[in-house]
């Protein structure tokens, strides 16, 4: 199973004062030195990390993995570090959501108009046309004449039927990608566990609404707060956060 890291780029001010950009990634030692070689070429991607760097130097920064998981979960715990750091001085990172980078980012006319300045236009002519038709029509297109025969769509179906195809009979808690989750009621601390994700649509809940309040996209569902049981996101993040930031002055 790919493993996948939480990384913190710390930056040591000479007031005493750190700042931290936290991420993920599968090699989180290439990912570093991607980060490095964009800065040092004034070309990174977010602004306020570019701008710490081109005034304090390389040498200020340091980086650390501050834990590693499935990459099941890695999004997850990478929004619970954006939850925590998000508004504090010393957080870097310009994106709130994992999942969308952008949401609730307030472009500016003046950012818009840019954008619409440095897009190059794309424009199809005819002629282009005419031979992306030609390219791929007739005898050059890569599956002319190689329909399948009824003999082989009725192996191929046969291979992928009943006992033959990957999840037959793993539905529910025996899928192999089913997990765990805990709902705590908002109004009476009521405790209800399931499972899979899946029972709980049993008991009028849904299961798409539950995944998004344990990946952190929804606060909660149906008047409960949900959370995984096989991985406790919160305490193991909030033990390495205090670690990480106990030395903020």
């Amino acid at each position: 199973m790919t493993v996948s890291s939480i990384y913190l780029i710390t930056c040591d001010m000479p007031s005493g004062h750190r700042l931290f950009y936290v991420g993920q990634s599968t090699r989180p030692s290439v990912r570093w030195s991607r980060h490095k070689w964009l800065l040092k070429a004034g070309r990174h991607h977010n602004a306020r990390l570019q701008a710490v760097y081109t005034k304090y130097g390389q040498n200020s920064f340091s980086f650390q993995v501050m834990e590693t998981v499935t990459e099941t979960v890695i999004d997850e715990l990478e929004q619970w570090w954006l939850d925590e750091m998000h508004g504090w001085r010393c957080c870097l990172n310009i994106s709130r959501d994992v999942k969308a980078p952008t949401r609730g980012f307030k472009f500016t006319q003046e950012m818009i108009e840019k954008a619409r300045k440095n897009r190059k236009p794309q424009v199809i002519t005819d002629e282009m046309r005419l031979a992306f038709s030609i390219r791929f029509s007739g005898e050059n297109h890569p599956n002319f004449g190689k329909s399948p025969s009824t003999e082989t769509r009725e192996k191929l179906s046969a291979s992928k039927s009943g006992r033959l195809n990957h999840f037959f009979g793993k539905s529910g808690e025996n899928s192999p990608v089913a997990r765990s989750v805990r709902g705590v009621s908002l109004k009476d601390g009521n405790v209800l566990e399931f499972k899979c994700i899946a029972d709980a649509k049993k008991h009028g809940f849904n299961p798409n609404n539950i995944s998004s309040v344990c990946s952190g996209r929804r606060k909660s569902h149906g008047g409960y707060s949900w959370n995984y049981l096989d991985f406790n996101v919160a305490a193991i993040a909030a033990e390495n956060a205090a670690i990480a930031f106990g030395c903020i002055s």
